[in-house]
């Protein structure tokens, strides 16, 4: 899904998509392509996100669209796409 803006001006309606998507498939798709790995699972569920192994939770993308929610849930996605990149374990 896109939001979508519509801007009627004189030479008539003129939509702009805006660059935000949000669905769950795409989110898991993104993570797992960010963090370079096909075996990691997404689970979407309520309070905080996090990775353990390659399983990674997320929370639900919101049935509102509001862009504050989208860039927290991407952010939450690429965070967790990144630590399972680039975090190692035995340097911690």
């Amino acid at each position: 899904r896109h939001l979508v803006e519509h801007h009627v001006g004189e030479e008539g309606l003129e939509v702009n998509v805006l660059p935000l998507v949000f669905g769950a498939d795409l989110q898991s798709t993104l993570l797992r392509a960010i963090a370079g790995r096909a075996d990691v699972t997404v689970a979407y569920a309520s309070g905080h996100a996090g990775v353990r192994g390659s399983h990674v939770r997320l929370p639900p993308p919101p049935r509102q669209p509001h862009l504050q929610d989208l860039a927290r849930l991407r952010g939450a996605a690429d965070s967790a796409g990144l630590r399972l990149r680039f975090h190692d374990e035995e340097v911690h």
